[in-house]
Formats: C-alpha cells, sequence, structure tokens
C-alpha cells in the first residue's frame, strides 16, 4: 500500500510475515516514512508501507454497518435517509469495473470499493458513520 491511499483511522492488516503483530488488524495512528498502526489500544507500532495489506470489503462488513442490500439492484443502501438529497446514498463491493462513483439506472450514485478503508473514505465524504464494525 501507499501512503497516498490511506488515512489517520482506517483499518488495515499487517503483512503475515511480519514478526510479533503479523496478520492483526489494527488502525492507522500515523503516517510519515512508516505506519504507526494501534491495535485495539493495546499498543503503538511503526510499520513499513510494505508490510500493511487493505481489509477486503464483504457483505458481512456492510450489514455490521448499518447497509441493506437492495434485492433488485444488488446495490447496498446506507441506513442514513438524510443522504438522500445529496444522491449519494449506495456502496457497492467492485467486482472488477474499478473503485469510483457509478451513476445507476434507478439514478443512485453508487460508490465502488474493493477495501474497507474505501468504504471508510466514502462514509467520511457523505457524513456518514465515522467508526466501522469489523
Amino acid at each position: 500500500m501507499k501512503a497516498n491511499e490511506l488515512m489517520v483511522g482506517d483499518w488495515i492488516k499487517t503483512s503475515n510475515t511480519l514478526p510479533l503483530c503479523g496478520g492483526e488488524i489494527g488502525r492507522v495512528a500515523a503516517i510519515s516514512k512508516c505506519l504507526t498502526m494501534d491495535f485495539e489500544f493495546k499498543r503503538n507500532d511503526l510499520i513499513p508501507f510494505e508490510l500493511v495489506n487493505p481489509i477486503p470489503l464483504t457483505p458481512e462488513i456492510l450489514e455490521k454497518n448499518g447497509f441493506r442490500k437492495d434485492k433488485e439492484t444488488s446495490q447496498w443502501y446506507f441506513k442514513s435517509e438524510d443522504r438522500l438529497d445529496m444522491g449519494i446514498l449506495a456502496a457497492g463491493i467492485d467486482d472488477g469495473c474499478g473503485v469510483g462513483f457509478c451513476v445507476m439506472p434507478n439514478s443512485a450514485i453508487t460508490y465502488y470499493c474493493k477495501y474497507v478503508h474505501e468504504l471508510q473514505h466514502y462514509l467520511r465524504l457523505i457524513g456518514g458513520a465515522e467508526e466501522i464494525i469489523l
């Protein structure tokens, strides 16, 4: 991963090859030449960017965070009704078409992403939930 892909507070996972904390999920606490990751508030560790991985976005994570799947369109709608005026209300798990916004046939603007940190960025943009439940 690259520094410009992450923000403080993003959830990421350490590489399995990393001694002591390999395969652990943590949050970005600071970004410099290395990441400072906070692991469940137990400790902070400096981690090189090449030793962290994004966490794949799954339907289960979307459900835990208040998204509901529309059976007709297969889009995941955010629970916040006050965002309807912006037209940005749906998220999709990228299936290879790429990360970004897409206008759907029903006029909803859907944000497609692959990873949890991308969903976090989307929710920050629309004023959604700050905390993601994994």
